[in-house]
């Protein structure tokens, strides 16, 4: 029997892992302030209750933390900061239809920044799943500072090979929302 087999198979990279102690590498930028867009900031004045004068320190503490868990170039190019979900075209559609009850799987999700805009907007978070190759929900609560009020449902799994919670998921979402995955095979 080969060391491969057995094991679960992961599309999470190397790299992600390997450059965590240090930020000399090209996707890691000194300071991400240009990066907190008048979207981010409101939500995070307005859902998160962070001060207008705190934004920016509580985004680099953000990004450090997120940094530490995997080595990513969403998290070093601050890219995070800018969500995607309100960038499709079906973004008014998608409101209407989880404000009436429907159901959205975030593939790629990462701290749930689109959800927490989702929410922001009129969602309900009792019908929003999340699926991503390492966890970093943790943060994401402390970046949005609502663990008591934020109730999406969070897995940590690989949509290449799923696992059983996600695979007894698929039947049950009526939204599939997939973002910042590509790097993960760069």
């Amino acid at each position: 029997m080969s060391a491969d087999q057995g094991k679960v198979k992961v599309s999470d990279p190397d790299w992600s892992k390997r450059y965590r102690e240090t930020t000399d590498v090209p996707w890691y930028l000194a300071s991400i302030d240009h990066k907190v867009t008048p979207e981010t900031r409101k939500l995070l004045e307005n859902y998160s209750n962070v001060p207008a004068g705190d934004v920016l320190q509580h985004v680099r503490d953000i990004r450090d933390k997120a940094w530490a868990i995997g080595s990513y170039p969403c998290t070093g190019l601050g890219n995070f900061l800018d969500p995607m979900i309100p960038k499709c075209p079906a973004y008014g559609t998608i409101i209407k239809r989880l404000q009436r009850g429907d159901s959205l799987l975030h593939v790629g999700c990462f701290l749930g920044q689109d959800l927490r805009r989702l929410v922001f907007e009129g969602a309900s978070s009792d019908h929003l799943y999340a699926v991503d190759i390492s966890s970093h929900w943790d943060v994401g609560y402390d970046m949005f500072c609502d663990r008591g009020r934020f109730s999406a449902h969070f897995m940590e799994g690989d949509i290449l090979h799923p696992n059983k919670e996600l695979q007894e998921l698929y039947p049950s979402i009526d939204i599939i929302s997939i973002t910042h995955v590509f790097h993960q095979w760069g």
